[in-house]
């Protein structure tokens, strides 16, 4: 083979090498945004679960403080 022909074949190899790294690097860039979204997504509901039941548990003591434990087990009664 010639010198030409060789350079030639490298340049028709060389093309498809770089859109296969292409792609790897955008795909894996991709899975990396999908990882930090799953992440951002779960701590975002572990926050609102926690507020959740620290609203229940401020509610509960509200309403201790104002009428007392029975209220508070007679509402407790009710909620099952």
């Amino acid at each position: 083979m010639r010198v030409d022909e060789l350079e030639h074949l490298e340049i028709q190899v060389d093309t498809p090498i770089r859109q296969i790294r292409s792609t790897k690097e955008n795909l894996e860039q991709y899975q990396i945004l999908d990882l930090f979204s799953h992440c951002q997504a779960r701590s975002m509901f572990d926050q609102l679960f926690d507020l959740k039941t620290k609203l229940g548990e401020s509610d509960a003591a509200l309403n201790r403080s104002l009428w007392g434990d029975s209220f508070s087990a007679e509402h407790h009664q009710q909620q099952q």
